[in-house]
């Protein structure tokens, strides 16, 4: 069985706190964006705060990255 205190930091740290960050990662990513940090650079820096932050965020992380490529894609396609 879970411990108690181990199933309340599963919810609220991890699932709250590290993977609920979505929408304050797209900012300064369209940011990077357009100051003229490549996608390339984007995703190597976030692979590399992977290693500090756990292999979970820079997943999540990696994953908004693309969502904010594919979204600029299809804007500039007007699609």
């Amino acid at each position: 069985m879970m411990h108690d205190d181990f199933l309340n930091i599963t919810v609220e740290i991890l699932f709250g706190d590290i993977w609920g960050r979505d929408p304050e990662l797209k900012t300064p990513i369209r940011g990077a964006l357009n100051i003229g940090i490549s996608r390339e650079k984007i995703n190597e820096i976030i692979i590399h705060l992977a290693h500090y932050g756990g292999w979970p965020v820079g997943v999540n992380g990696l994953r908004i990255a693309k969502q904010v490529f594919d979204s600029l894609d299809k804007k500039n396609d007007g699609t």
